[in-house]
């Protein structure tokens, strides 16, 4: 039992860190995205514009990434403990 409890612990502390680590860095990168493209004092060219959809386009492939990744990896653990 107490070695259930220990894994519990060890995967919830993943989860802790996935989610502050792997999933924050994209929306953090997306939300200053956002505040650029928002400002009223800065006049942004249609090329930066561009240029910063095409960052966040980046962001949002690499926040999916990661989600895909932590549902599979959790699909694996769950397949793991039933075989």
């Amino acid at each position: 039992m107490t070695h259930l409890q220990e894994k519990y612990i060890q995967r919830l502390d993943e989860l802790a860190w996935d989610s502050s680590h792997l999933l924050r860095a994209p929306v953090a990168n997306m939300k200053g995205i956002i505040n650029l493209i928002a400002q009223k004092d800065i006049q942004l060219s249609y090329e930066e514009k561009e240029q910063l959809i095409s960052h966040m386009s980046d962001e949002l492939n690499d926040l999916d990434q990661v989600i895909q990744d932590m549902v599979a990896k959790a699909r694996k653990e769950l397949e793991d403990r039933v075989v």
